[in-house]
């Protein structure tokens, strides 16, 4: 059974419904999946009149020679660090590439119109697009969401306590007990993080979801 929350608290937002979003789940042959996402993203541009932001982590010079440095050359490619100059243009059409939990966090706040993500193995990002309803671009099709109805009521209930990145007395009190109630339908831990993240979660607040997940987890593995 689901059970009863402080539904008053402001909750973690979901996307605009808007927001058009796509990723390429990761391949080896990265090659091959970042011409699937350029190719996106460059019709979303078309469609709008702007030009990408292609966010990486760091070291833009070293995508050089893959398709996505090919592509930033026609359009403005930034890391962390230089996101923030504020002469630098953020058009809401976005392509992150090799995203980690601070990289998403950009890539949803600048992406309010159109979101390409190119997953890298540390951060799957099946929750993520199933929220959002992203399109792989391997199969050409939205992606299916295979929670169940408790579970999306449970996550409703997570993102209820999120608009403070799950912190204050009341946010860390019931947090364990939220995610134990989650795992224990059998949804991935991965699939709790990333699905915050289509809610505008920070960083922060998902390092914290990391941390209690794997005190959960430790505890049951004993």
């Amino acid at each position: 059974m689901v059970s009863d929350r402080r539904d008053s608290l402001q909750r973690v937002q979901p996307p605009p419904a808007d927001v058009k979003t796509a990723w390429c789940p990761y391949q080896e042959d990265f090659d091959e999946t970042e011409k699937f996402a350029v190719a996106w993203t460059a019709r979303e541009c078309a469609a709008r009149g702007v030009r990408a932001l292609v966010l990486v982590d760091s070291n833009a010079s070293a995508y050089d020679r893959r398709p996505v440095g090919q592509f930033a050359k026609r359009h403005v490619i930034l890391t962390r660090r230089s996101f923030y100059n504020p002469r630098n243009p953020h058009s809401g059409v976005v392509l992150v590439v090799d995203p980690n939990p601070a990289l998403m966090e950009l890539a949803v706040t600048a992406g309010r119109l159109a979101l390409c993500a190119l997953e890298w193995p540390t951060l799957p990002l099946r929750g993520w697009a199933m929220e959002t309803e992203a399109e792989n671009l391997l199969t050409g099709k939205v992606t299916p969401d295979s929670r169940t109805e408790e579970q999306k009521k449970l996550f409703e209930h997570l993102a209820t306590v999120g608009n403070n990145g799950w912190g204050g007395d009341y946010g860390q009190r019931i947090l364990p007990g939220m995610l134990a109630e989650l795992l224990a339908t059998g949804i991935e831990p991965d699939i709790i993080l990333t699905t915050m993240f289509a809610r505008d979660a920070s960083s922060s607040g998902i390092e914290k979801l990391q941390h209690y997940l794997t005190k959960l987890q430790k505890s049951v593995s004993r």
